[in-house]
């Protein structure tokens, strides 16, 4: 039997950390940028605290009860506690000095890494073999904003949302595998050694005015700075075309002394040499091999240690120049075969080196930014297909019978001016939250949530009266988002955007959400409608916002094109959606036209065809008092004689009879299609002869009950 499928991930994940032995707790999630518990922007602890009322006394590994509390809580964070299966070194922010750590003392054995919500460098290493005791930063040899959760802690868990907008990803999943060096214990024990003593990282300054008194921390630091100097100085002080000679005899091993002799910090160190040599020009492949020849220098050994000065009268300048003088001959032979690659290099060779390293360098960030990527996307699930089709079907198939499936995606394409936001406003609307047919017709599957509606185009006073004029009921499901001129609010394109996107759409309890229309946000994302790859690109970020916001259906409306057939734009559009409205008008009269389409108001079409669906072009009738469209019936062939037959009875608003050739002549109708209408009128007897004329030829008449045609 494979595992139940999900479609929260929340939930999904939760389950998944249970059948590993670890216990979740749901905690409160965010709304915008604050907590969804009552506090909201008092919470000091905002999306990251128990739900439940024992906190994590309540914490289990039982499936029901978790399936319980998400069911409950649908938009919970997952809490994972820490203490039994894993504990977790918590990194807030400091990287930098994670990373030291890790240098130091080696990679403690982890199973997932885990990129927190808060932007800002925040990680968590899920160590296995937990049960050690929770160390709070600045214990136990942990520098500030460096902690462990272990026994009687916990930590937010993927895939749970941060306040800050972002989400918490894996960038190491847990797969089984066992990452790192040294177990957390033998790490932490480590951490505990009293540290050597380290000079604190200051700027560079003059010491023309340093003190004679006896060694104190100002001196230590300003005889340190002189050794940094000199070293910088003989790359900066050097022509161009020996800067790299200077950089690797004088400067590297220098500071390689100092470090060695514990006056400099390998990573102040390497910044100088780092910085001097960027502002003197040199090349990226060239910076990117001084790490390397300083720890080159510093694995051979230094014969020549600079140390910190004993007590000393000496000004720091004078102090520096009293020492033994740097042995650029006695480099190790490693050192000098790297030392004279670079050197024998011509100029261009040298630039294409740097541009080969730059490349490289984009690459790697490339491949960084998909296995983040690849950390943020959604769980892969799969079900053998005896339990997919074992599953029990839903009842319901259809958001509204035979035009939009249930589960399902509709694009309305409409013709300028055809009346789409009439048909989604006025019509659309009320049959979901009130019931009722829509159109007339169909029957229509009620919200129990609500309805979000996107007006994208109408102006919002225009908009206020067309709903009021809609007489909704139940107008508190609801949700109208008037964002014409302000696209730009559903930022789509990041995945911060997208996150946040979908926790407004939970907030607002949406079931079915409407764009209308679609154009005014592609254009504000910077996607072209006409492009099949910006098409794609837009509807996979749609798609997940509305999944994260636990949408159920979605109509999305689009202007026509293509002389009104179908939906402006790339042919991709026609491939996203379950089923496709389309809403047309006949054209226009012009005062010269003989053709009566459209004689007063143009009469609507509507079509679909998709999933299910099939409905032919017929046309709509519209009761202005309410705005409600209803379907006739009659297609356009239909329509087209009703308005020339319409159009032959006009001529006897008079009341006076008229012969065959007087009814054709004043019709303002094609002459030929006029005469086979008034023969068919005759012969379906809406037309009575009523005498003759003059010449003997019958005049006719409208049958009484045509008369007020």
């Amino acid at each position: 039997m494979q595992p139940e499928r999900q479609t929260n991930e929340l939930l999904a994940s939760a389950l998944e950390l249970a059948d590993l032995g670890m216990s979740v707790i749901p905690l409160w999630w965010p709304i915008g940028s604050t907590c969804a518990c009552p506090k909201g922007a008092d919470c000091s602890s905002a999306a990251k605290h128990p739900l439940t009322m024992n906190g994590l006394k309540d914490a289990t590994l039982d499936a029901n009860v978790i399936k319980t509390w998400w069911a409950k809580w649908p938009s919970a964070n997952v809490g994972l506690c820490t203490g039994t299966e894993i504990d977790v070194i918590d990194v807030d922010g400091a990287i930098a000095e994670y990373n030291q750590l890790t240098r130091d003392n080696g990679i403690p054995e982890h199973v997932a890494t885990v990129v927190t919500g808060r932007g800002e460098g925040g990680i968590h290493v899920y160590c296995s073999q937990g049960g050690n005791k929770t160390i709070p930063s600045g214990k136990h040899g942990l520098p500030d904003k460096i902690e462990v959760k272990g026994v009687g802690g916990y930590v937010v868990a993927p895939p749970s949302r941060h306040v800050s907008g972002g989400t918490y990803t894996y960038m190491k999943r847990i797969d089984g595998d066992i990452a790192g060096q040294i177990p957390l214990d033998q790490w932490l024990s480590k951490l505990e050694k009293p540290p050597a003593p380290v000079v604190p990282i200051r700027a560079l300054h003059s010491t023309a005015n340093v003190s004679t008194a006896n060694v104190s921390t100002a001196n230590v630091q300003a005889y340190r700075d002189a050794v940094i100097r000199a070293a910088c100085d003989s790359i900066t002080t050097t022509s161009s075309g020996g800067r790299w000679m200077a950089l690797a005899t004088v400067a590297v091993p220098k500071i390689a002394r100092g470090i060695a002799g514990g006056l400099i910090e390998r990573s102040v160190g390497l910044y100088a040499l780092h910085n001097a040599a960027a502002q003197s020009g040199l090349e990226s492949d060239e910076l990117a091999r001084i790490p390397a020849l300083v720890d080159i220098m510093l694995s051979q050994g230094i014969n020549e240690p600079i140390y910190p000065p004993a007590d000393t009268n000496a000004a720091a300048d004078l102090w520096l120049a009293s020492l033994p003088k740097d042995d650029a001959g006695a480099l190790p032979e490693e050192y000098q075969v790297i030392v004279a690659e670079i050197a024998e290099l011509t100029p261009y060779e040298r630039a294409v080196r740097a541009k080969f390293t730059d490349l490289r360098i984009n690459d790697d960030a490339k491949a960084m930014l998909s296995t983040l990527k690849a950390g943020q996307a959604p769980a892969l699930l799969g079900d053998n297909l005896s339990d997919f089709l074992a599953e029990v079907e839903e009842d319901e198939q259809y958001r509204v019978t035979d035009l939009w499936p249930s589960q399902g995606r509709v694009l309305l394409a409409a013709q300028a001016k055809s009346g789409k936001t009439t048909m989604v406003a006025a019509n659309l609307l009320p049959a979901l939250v009130d019931g009722g047919l829509f159109l007339g017709r169909y029957e229509v599957t009620q919200v129990t949530r609500r309805v979000v509606y996107f007006n994208m185009e109408v102006g919002t006073r225009t908009m206020r009266r067309w709903l009021k004029d809609a007489n909704i009921t139940a107008t508190g499901k609801i949700t109208v988002s008037n964002l014409r001129g302000k696209a730009s609010a559903l930022s789509l394109s990041s995945q911060a955007g997208r996150t946040q996107f979908g926790s407004w759409l939970a907030h607002n309890d949406a079931e079915v959400v409407i764009l209308d229309p679609l154009a005014p946000v592609l254009a504000s994302l910077g996607l072209d409608e006409n492009s099949n790859a910006d098409v794609a690109t837009f509807f996979a970020w749609w798609s997940e916002s509305l999944m994260l916001g636990g949408v159920v259906d979605d109509l999305v409306v689009h202007h026509a094109g293509h002389g009104g057939e179908r939906s402006r734009g790339a042919s991709r559009l026609l491939d996203e959606p379950d089923a496709i409205w389309t809403l047309t008008k006949d054209a226009d009269v012009a005062q010269e036209s003989d053709d009566i389409y459209g004689a007063g108001s143009p009469t609507r079409y509507l079509s679909a065809y998709g999933r299910d669906v099939e409905l032919p072009p017929e046309a709509l009738s519209f009761m202005s008092e309410n705005r409600q469209l209803l379907l006739t019936g009659l297609s356009r062939a239909a329509m087209k004689s009703d308005s020339e037959s319409q159009s032959i009875l006009n001529v006897f608003k008079d009341g006076m009879p008229r012969s065959t050739n007087a009814i054709v002549g004043e019709c303002k109708i094609n002459r030929n299609k006029a005469w086979g209408s008034v023969k068919v009128l005759q012969a379906n007897g809406q037309l009575e002869e009523v005498g003759k004329g003059s010449n003997g030829h019958p005049l006719w008449l409208p049958d009484a009950t045509m008369e007020k045609g």
